[in-house]
């Protein structure tokens, strides 16, 4: 008897779009947690985005200006000489402190919640991914399904980089423990290196401007003034090979308009647009615990600019 024809199908519940032709190519200059350093990469789906690069604050606004904009965009995956850092605990409710290892892959604020009471394997507990110091409604978090406390005690939270250990002991229903993660910064040296990958590529000539994406690693105000100098510097370069390119870059990362203006004040960048401030934004390409990360303003410019140059 001869087989019965069959056919498999694989469902991907990403489900991220097909995107439309893009009015100017940016390059985005950013982490990602795959990918290899310093290449040169061209996306016009945000799923194939994802399925190479993973997650990180330059994939973020690759796949914003992707699905707001359209495509192609170019990507280049910058060194990440600053390290991922993790802060202080902070646990409210009477349960014992949780413990939080590994490296981020954004930068956010990591909320965990005791929903039912209980020993580990007993309790239950949710967990937010797009949480920030500026959410004080519970209801504006993003939170996971409910899961069981492993009864090893550690659970690796998908996609974020990060391992919560639950101690020895009874949790308490309610009781939260937050964090805030850090993910991998650059520094100017990691950004030249980021601009030579891109003018030996094929696309070369294929862009606009550049937008180097910053995370909180990457330093305050006065660190990111000698970034946006490090961009003068390297879009000046090229002007004298008549390629006369523009970039956009953030010019904090949560500090204050007064501290960024005094960082500013001896800066000179007119090939650069500086963007201040942050912005809650739906992202395209959610997971577990995040929806609505709190990402820098110089990603809606970038975006923009795109599709309206």
């Amino acid at each position: 008897m001869s087989a019965i024809p069959s056919a498999r199908e694989v469902i991907r519940s990403d489900g991220l779009s097909v995107i439309d032709p893009i009015n100017q190519t940016p390059v985005v200059i950013g982490a990602s947690s795959s990918g290899t350093a310093s290449t040169v990469y061209s996306y016009s789906s945000p799923q194939t985005l994802v399925d190479e690069q993973g997650q990180g604050p330059g994939v973020e606004e690759v796949a914003h200006i992707l699905s707001n904009s359209g495509g192609p965009v170019i990507f280049v995956k910058i060194a990440t000489t600053v390290a991922a850092s993790n802060g202080t605990v902070t646990s409210v409710g009477g349960s014992p402190a949780c413990t939080f290892a590994g490296a981020a892959t954004i930068d956010t604020r990591l909320r965990v919640v005791i929903v039912t009471g209980g020993t580990n394997g007993t309790a239950t507990f949710k967990y937010c991914c797009d949480d920030a110091p500026s959410i004080t409604d519970d209801s504006l978090r993003t939170y996971s399904e409910t899961l069981t406390v492993p009864a090893g005690g550690t659970f690796a939270v998908p996609n974020l980089g990060i391992t919560i250990t639950f101690p020895v002991g009874t949790h308490v229903a309610g009781a939260s423990h937050t964090i805030d993660v850090q993910c991998a910064g650059w520094n100017s040296t990691d950004l030249a290196a980021a601009f030579t990958a891109l003018m030996a590529s094929v696309h070369a000539d294929a862009w606009r401007f550049a937008y180097p994406v910053t995370s909180k690693a990457c330093g305050d105000e006065a660190a990111h003034a000698l970034l946006v100098t490090a961009l003068q510097t390297q879009l000046n370069s090229l002007a004298t090979v008549s390629r006369h390119r523009r970039g956009i870059i953030a010019a904090e990362q949560g500090g204050t308009s007064a501290a960024v203006a005094t960082a500013l004040a001896s800066v000179t960048g007119e090939r650069v647009l500086v963007a201040f401030g942050q912005s809650r934004r739906a992202t395209v390409k959610p997971f577990p615990g995040f929806a609505y990360p709190t990402l820098h303003a110089a990603g809606c410019f970038a975006q923009r600019a795109s599709s309206s140059l």
